[in-house]
């Protein structure tokens, strides 16, 4: 045997016997499915809530016991419906009405606490912070007779490019050999209100700061390998 094979074979076995050893030590994953967002505003601010998706990638440590840390990075569309009538300027009869509709695109990256319990099923609940960066902000309107910005309004500096907040969920996962199936239900609170101020209808800054406040609930579908497998908890 040559002396190079003689250092790299049982090198290889002994990477393979560590990793076998970790027990599922990593889980590498996607998920995504639909969401229900609104946004928390000042009292008379009718903001509905409205359904859009988000997805990404998964990433979690296994420990020993039953808790694990999970992260990923995710791509969540985030927004909410509202009203807006078009009125005559000197009759102030509504002319037309339509549903418009806030688009936010955020990037998210959670950090979470999960426990796990179960053996054939296995049932987990997860909590930590998160912190999102915002890439895109539109308003889309279905009647062409209510004007709507369409611009990325980040470019006005009326929106800051992060929020924060507080995230947690329940869900179930089924092992399949070297794959997991989950279904989770996660909510994402918003702390940092995301807006830096208003305008006075003529696009000149009037100062005035407006609160407001991300809410989104995410219906999580996942798919997860396994590199090895860990002792039921």
């Amino acid at each position: 045997m040559k002396p190079p094979l003689k250092v790299l074979i049982p090198l290889f076995v002994l990477v393979l016997h560590f990793s076998y050893a970790q027990s599922n030590r990593y889980d590498w994953g996607i998920e995504g499915g639909p969401n229900l967002s609104t946004f928390k505003d000042q009292p008379g601010f009718d903001a509905r809530t409205k359904v859009f998706f988000s997805g990404g990638v998964s990433f979690q440590y296994n420990s020993k016991k039953i808790f694990s840390f999970r992260t990923g990075l995710y791509y969540q569309k985030k927004g909410y419906q509202q009203e807006v009538k078009d009125k005559g300027f000197s009759t102030g009869i509504v002319n037309a009405s339509t549903e418009m509709t806030s688009n936010y695109h955020y990037l998210t990256l959670p950090l979470l606490a999960r426990a796990t319990f179960g053996k054939k099923v296995k049932f987990f609940m997860n909590a930590g912070p998160y912190v999102s960066y915002l890439m895109v902000q539109r308003f889309t309107s279905e009647l062409s007779k209510v004007p709507v910005n369409a611009e990325n309004n980040k470019n006005f500096n009326a929106i800051k490019d992060w929020d924060l907040g507080i995230t947690g969920g329940v869900g179930i996962a089924i092992p399949l050999k070297s794959w997991m199936i989950s279904l989770e239900v996660r909510n994402y609170f918003g702390i940092l209100n995301t807006h830096i101020r208003t305008n006075d209808g003529y696009g000149n800054s009037s100062g005035k700061e407006i609160e407001q406040y991300t809410n989104t609930t995410d219906l999580n579908i996942g798919v997860a390998y396994r590199l090895g497998f860990r002792d039921s908890n």
